[in-house]
């Protein structure tokens, strides 16, 4: 499954795709980036059989379609990981990056790449932070270890004004339970979540050095 990530606008990117970016996104419309070069031949198939196929520009009415020569534009590829060409960035109107594609595809499944693309998003529960294993040093001083397992998850990383944050997560406590269920591992965080639904309150106990 794809991860779908925060599409970046760096700051040297060029002007003329800033503002296309940034218009598209004030107007809450989806974009595709196609990252081309003109010696592509793969790239070139794509846009005039695919991209500009009646059907495909029709499905893409409501679409921002910003074209990235690669030659002219090597630091934006850059900062989007690309290494090879075509490169193909599905942005949706909340900027996330939910679809990428790496090769040529005829019109008749890039329309469907495009439907499942534009369909509204199920939207799944969240936490608003990541956590990994506690560290040593953390399960000792906290103590955590037992004979066979540590309790507890590191809390790595909180979103910004997110929930968790607003409720006073920080980077370096440790969630002991969830729900009322105890932590000892990522499967356990992802088998709350899978029963979780969006806006549900949850009660949290965490230790903190």
């Amino acid at each position: 499954m794809f991860k779908a990530y925060k599409a970046p606008l760096p700051k040297d990117a060029p002007a003329e795709f800033a503002r296309a970016f940034q218009a598209a996104r004030e107007a809450g419309k989806p974009i595709i980036i196609d990252f081309w070069a003109t010696w592509c031949t793969p790239c070139i198939r794509l846009k005039q059989q695919t991209l500009e196929n009646s059907e495909v520009s029709k499905a893409l009415g409501g679409v921002e379609v910003i074209y990235v020569d690669l030659d002219a534009s090597p630091e934006l590829a850059k900062a989007y990981g690309v290494t090879s060409i075509p490169d193909v960035f599905f942005i949706d109107a909340q900027g996330d990056v939910t679809d990428r594609l790496k090769a040529f595809e005829e019109p008749k499944p890039f329309l469907d790449r495009v439907g499942k693309w534009l369909a509204p998003r199920e939207q799944a529960a969240v936490l608003g932070f990541e956590t990994a294993v506690p560290s040593e040093e953390l399960s000792k001083a906290l103590g955590l270890r037992n004979n066979v397992r540590v309790l507890g998850r590191e809390v790595t990383e909180v979103e910004p004004d997110g929930a968790a944050a607003r409720a006073g997560v920080r980077v370096g406590d440790v969630v002991l339970r969830l729900g009322g269920n105890d932590l000892y591992s990522a499967d356990d965080v992802a088998d709350f979540l899978s029963v979780a639904s969006p806006g549900d309150r949850v009660p949290v106990v965490l230790e903190r050095i």
